[in-house]
């Protein structure tokens, strides 16, 4: 898994390409984590190089949210579809905005 995080005024965005699973999401979480301030009212996460996210990932994604705030938004760009359907069975289409 590789990352490319980057801040544009309040605005978070976080590419990542690779897997996301029980191995890498540890590492995924503090990249996201140790950026983080209290600035940040938008994460953008580019998907279009993500060939699978589990539910370490999955947790990771629900840290982001827990940490931007409910009348904040988080957003998933470019998923493939293996990884959309993933968030479609887990439900997390109905919090995340996935375009």
């Amino acid at each position: 898994m590789k990352t490319n995080i980057a801040k544009e005024n309040s605005i978070m965005k976080i590419q990542v390409s690779g897997i996301i699973n029980t191995e890498t999401a540890p590492e995924f979480e503090k990249e996201i984590m140790s950026k983080f301030d209290d600035f940040i009212t938008s994460v953008v996460f580019d998907f279009s190089q993500l060939d699978y996210i589990s539910s370490a990932g999955l947790r990771v994604l629900l840290l982001v949210c827990k940490k931007v705030g409910e009348d904040k938004k988080v957003t998933i760009r470019n998923a493939k579809p293996e990884v959309r359907e993933v968030f479609e069975m887990t439900g997390f289409d109905s919090f995340l905005a996935i375009e």
